[in-house]
């Protein structure tokens, strides 16, 4: 999503600081117990609701988990590989959500283009391109290892 889509999805035009500041406060968690944990949790539910609605990548790697997970708990591999090709999937999602953060941040701040900006939102990008890497080569290897005796006879 393009930081004029972004801009046009939030305020139009973007508050003065003055009238940021003025600006009602979210309803925060309670400080303690269950009713904290419930409250942490429909934040969660609601930052992962943002992210699918407004994140194409996000979508992306949702769908490709949905299939993944499901194929690797099939699969009689070990605990041990299996837990490890689950924690390389959650992670991808992870690091594409802390990326999508980063970018809505940077673009909130403000929408006019700046190379610090660009560096923030590169080195982002450049970290769930090595999240994805990473998941690849871990399918690769723990798969393929797995497979490789059983289609080679």
């Amino acid at each position: 999503m393009s930081p004029d889509e972004r801009g046009a999805d939030r305020f139009a035009p973007p508050p003065s600081k003055e009238s940021h500041t003025e600006q009602a406060a979210p309803e925060l968690a309670p400080k303690s117990g269950l009713a904290r944990l419930v409250a942490a949790f429909q934040f969660s539910a609601q930052g992962f609701g943002a992210a699918y609605r407004h994140e194409e990548a996000f979508r992306q790697e949702v769908w490709a988990a949905a299939i993944l997970v499901p194929l690797i708990l099939l699969l009689p591999l070990s605990l041990g590989s299996t837990l490890y090709l689950l924690a390389s999937i959650f992670a991808v999602m992870i690091v594409e959500l802390l990326n999508s953060a980063l970018e809505w941040t940077v673009d909130y701040i403000s929408l006019k283009r700046h190379p610090y900006a660009k560096r923030i939102k590169d080195m982002a990008s450049a970290a769930v391109l090595m999240s994805i890497a990473h998941c690849g080569l871990a399918l690769l290897i723990v798969i393929g290892g797995w497979a490789y005796p059983h289609l080679s006879r």
